[in-house]
């Protein structure tokens, strides 16, 4: 018998994550001796290590991608017992593309704080989380925020995006063109 330890089934492992991603299996000693650890058709039975009744293989260093590790062991008159974990990582943070209308926006005017983010990522602008449609966030605030505004982006591996975003004031555009004269000091006499 296997008593197996490690990620969930189809688990997401984000950088955070993957620090301390490792797979255990509990067994008596012959069975941990003889149990031979498969990783993406690669044997890494080699860089197990065994301590009494467990076995325990890091997954710190595994490269993003989907990945699949087996343990299996012989049992008594011919039987053998099997784990599998299936897991994927990635360990890039999301992309977060703003509007340009985001970045300038008129003084004193409502404005749009916008962007789009990759499927699955959760927004939270200035402390509030703000739903993301079909790739799309949106916030609407009365004027332009004077400080810079905090957006935070979670992907579903737990990877994060971190910014301030300064929103640059632009002066309106007067109705009419203006002209200047030029006059020497006589006429402002």
């Amino acid at each position: 018998e296997l008593r197996p330890n490690g990620p969930p089934s189809d688990a997401k492992i984000g950088r955070e994550a993957r620090a301390s991603l490792s797979f255990t299996i509990r067994a008596d000693e012959a069975t941990l001796r003889d149990a031979r650890w498969v990783l993406d058709a690669a044997d890494v039975t080699s860089q197990v290590v065994r301590r009494g009744g467990l076995a325990r293989l890091s997954g710190a260093r595994l490269p993003d991608g989907k990945h699949a590790l087996t343990v299996s062991a012989a049992g008594p008159l011919g039987s053998r017992a099997n784990h599998t974990w299936d897991f994927t990582i990635d360990t890039s943070p999301p992309i977060v593309r703003l509007d340009k209308s985001t970045l300038q926006s008129p003084v004193a005017q409502p404005m749009r704080f916008a962007g789009a983010v990759e499927e699955g990522v959760t927004v939270v602008i200035g402390g509030r989380t703000v739903a993301v449609e079909d790739e799309r966030f949106s916030v609407h605030f009365s004027e332009p925020p004077a400080e810079p505004v905090s957006l935070v982006a979670t992907d579903a591996f737990g990877n994060r995006t971190s910014r301030r975003v300064r929103v640059q004031l632009v002066p309106r555009r007067p109705h009419a063109p203006l002209r200047a004269v030029h006059v020497t000091f006589h006429a402002w006499a």
